[in-house]
């Protein structure tokens, strides 16, 4: 499950960058989807 652990973490960084750029409504809904996906990292 190394790769999907990978793939999580590079999709967190790619929304990290836009959490910075966008609106404050866009940056909460990244924020829960890095949360989830926090979880579904611990699952792999």
């Amino acid at each position: 499950m190394q790769s999907a652990v990978e793939a999580i973490d590079h999709l967190q960084a790619l929304l990290a960058v836009y959490q910075e750029q966008e609106d404050q409504v866009v940056a909460t809904l990244i924020l829960q989807i890095q949360q989830r996906l926090e979880g579904l990292k611990a699952c792999a």
